[in-house]
C-alpha cells in the first residue's frame, strides 16, 4: 500500500544544506543526481507558489479557489539557482523523492518538474515536455513510498533533528509522527543527533527499538519492510 509524503520548509544556511544533501545522497546512492546552482543564468520559469499563497481576508471558498487560479502560479524570468538531490528513474526527471533547495528563495524546499533541455534530463510527465517554460517548479517536496515508508520517515526525522528544525512533514498514514513518537519515547532521539552515525546504523537501532516498542503496545501500525537499501555511495 502506497504512502504519500509531503515535506516543506526553508533552510537558508548553505552549509547546513550541504550536510542535508550529503545525508540524502548517501541514502539514495548511485541512483541520484546532484543538481548544482546556475545562478548566473535566468530561464523562463513556471513557479507554483499556491502552497504559501497569502489570501485576502473574507474570501469564500469559491473566491479562494479563483484567487489561487489567478495568483498561484508565477510566470517569470528566474535564476536556475537550485541545489539538491534528485533520484533518477529511467534517466527522466521525476518529482518523487527530490530534496532540492531554491537558493534564490531563502533555501525553500521545492521540486523540479522540468529543467533546461541542455541538462539532458527530460521530464517524465508529457504535460511538461511541451510547456512553454524552460523550468517548472513546485513548492515543497513529495514522495510516494510503496513498501519502505518507515525508512523514508526515519530519513526525514533525522534531517529534522540534526540540521533542519523547520522541516515540516506530513503523510497519509501518520508514519512520520509514529517514527517521531518511537524516538521520543526512547533514548534514540538524542542518540540520532550524533552526526557520526550513518543511516544504516540508525536504521538498525531504530528497527530493534521499534520491535521492542510495539511488543508492549500491541500490533505494529506499520510493517517494517524486509528490503535492504544498498549502501549509499556519496555523490559529493
Amino acid at each position: 500500500m502506497a504512502c504519500d509524503f509531503f515535506y516543506r520548509g526553508n533552510l537558508p544556511d548553505v552549509l547546513l544544506q550541504e550536510k542535508v544533501l550529503k545525508w540524502i545522497s548517501e541514502y539514495h546512492g548511485e541512483r541520484a543526481l546532484l543538481v548544482q546552482p546556475r545562478s548566473e543564468d535566468e530561464y523562463s520559469t513556471e513557479y507554483d507558489v499556491s502552497k504559501s499563497l497569502q489570501y485576502p481576508e473574507g474570501l469564500t471558498t469559491l473566491e479562494r479557489r479563483m484567487y489561487r487560479r489567478g495568483h498561484g502560479i508565477k510566470r517569470l524570468q528566474y535564476p536556475c539557482n537550485y541545489y539538491g538531490v534528485i533520484p533518477i528513474h529511467r534517466w527522466q526527471l521525476d518529482e518523487n523523492g527530490q530534496f532540492v533547495f531554491d537558493r534564490s528563495a531563502e533555501g525553500r524546499l521545492v521540486r523540479l518538474l522540468k529543467l533546461p533541455g541542455a541538462l539532458g534530463l527530460p521530464p517524465c510527465d508529457d504535460l511538461y515536455i511541451n510547456c512553454y517554460a524552460d523550468v517548472v517548479v513546485k513548492e515543497g517536496g513529495y514522495d510516494r513510498i510503496i513498501s519502505s515508508s518507515l525508512r523514508f520517515a526515519l530519513l526525514l526525522r533525522i534531517i529534522n533533528l540534526r540540521w533542519f528544525p523547520g522541516l515540516k512533514v506530513g503523510d497519509d498514514d501518520n508514519v512520520y509522527d509514529e517514527v517521531a513518537k518511537v524516538l521520543q519515547d526512547s533514548s534514540l532521539e538524542e542518540t540520532f543527533k550524533d552526526v557520526t552515525m550513518n543511516y544504516k546504523k540508525c536504521w538498525d537501532r531504530f528497527e530493534m527499538e521499534y520491535d521492542k516498542y510495539y511488543q508492549t503496545r500491541g500490533a505494529k501500525k506499520v510493517r517494517v519492510g524486509s528490503e535492504k537499501r544498498d549502501q549509499a555511495k556519496s555523490i559529493f
